[in-house]
């Protein structure tokens, strides 16, 4: 995420975490924070919420799960 925080033609970012939102200092303008866990209801919670923004969204990257682990 902090790529796209960092880039100067991104005007928002819509983050969806199941942890909810971190301190972001001179970025958290940028970011809309939708805290949500990962099954269906929810994420359909989710489109319902940023269903306000279709046709201004340009990218999304999808990156959950488990992304470091201790077993091989």
């Amino acid at each position: 995420m902090s790529e796209f925080l960092a880039d100067p033609a991104i005007t928002h970012v819509i983050a969806v975490s199941n942890q909810g939102q971190f301190a972001l200092d001179d970025v958290a303008n940028k970011v809309i924070w939708i805290q949500a866990r990962y099954d269906e209801q929810s994420m359909t919670a989710v489109v319902d919420q940023i269903e306000v923004h279709a046709g201004n969204i340009a990218s999304i990257c999808i990156c959950h799960g488990l992304l470091h682990s201790e077993t091989p």
